[in-house]
């Protein structure tokens, strides 16, 4: 088809490395999600991709009221599900979990009393995990706001401003840690109850303006070969060996 008869979709992201990385000043963002979406979807859908970038929370109500198409990397909650629309397969499978220094005496998170005398950071705005949400009450939750929030965790962190950061996108926070040299510091603790894959990354569209495109993107999902997640894997390789 020719670049002419070529719909344009507008889509949504914010800063999530290694999955999408924010250019500088006003630079295309790049990253494993938008290069998977621009090289395997776009072509495949017939669709030209213009970025536009927004705080997590900003996205979510730009989809609800129709100004933008898609949204590139979401998780899914309830809530979530219930306002946008989800495609069938997440493209990647994440790992949440709480980040300690290696030095921190706490191994393993057996249950909430474990937890409950320490003050967590957590970004406001970022999926929730099961576990986080059914003990919120027992739990010291701190929220951090703004711009480059998984940076700006990840700092406070290494400077034990506090001893323990959640995370729904564990990577995001090694990523971070990677690119500072300071990988060796710092460990990831499971939460109970929870698996390596319990939740993914989605791209999500707007149920205003969007249900033909999300049925099209299940539609070429399914049709990559192997399978969309072990092709994501191979440009995700890329940004983390």
């Amino acid at each position: 088809a020719s670049s002419t008869s070529q719909r344009t979709i507008i889509v949504g992201y914010f800063s999530l490395p290694p999955h999408v990385i924010v250019g500088e000043g006003d630079a295309k963002p790049t990253g494993a999600a938008i290069e998977y979406f621009e090289q395997e979807i776009a072509p495949r859908l017939n669709v030209q991709v213009k970025w536009i970038r927004q705080p997590l929370t900003r996205s979510i109500k730009s989809m609800q009221e129709g100004e933008i198409d898609a949204v590139i990397s979401l998780g899914k909650n309830e809530q979530r599900a219930k306002i946008l629309i989800y495609p069938q397969q997440p493209y990647h499978y994440i790992r949440s979990g709480m980040l300690v220094l290696n030095e921190d005496s706490l191994d393993e998170i057996a249950s909430v009393e474990s937890i409950a005398d320490r003050k967590i950071l957590i970004i406001n705005g970022w999926l929730q995990s099961p576990f986080i949400v059914k003990h919120k009450q027992s739990l010291d939750l701190q929220y951090i706001y703004g711009d480059n929030t998984a940076r700006r965790l990840s700092l406070m962190l290494l400077r034990k401003r506090f001893s323990m950061v959640y995370s729904p996108v564990v990577s995001t926070i090694l990523y971070h840690l990677k690119a500072m040299g300071k990988s060796e510091r710092v460990k990831v603790l499971s939460l109970p109850g929870e698996s390596a894959h319990s939740s993914g990354l989605y791209s999500v569209f707007s149920p205003k303006n969007a249900q033909g495109l999300a049925a099209d993107y299940d539609k070429v999902s399914a049709n990559i070969s192997p399978s969309s997640v072990s092709i994501y894997q191979a440009y995700l390789a890329k940004y983390i060996n």
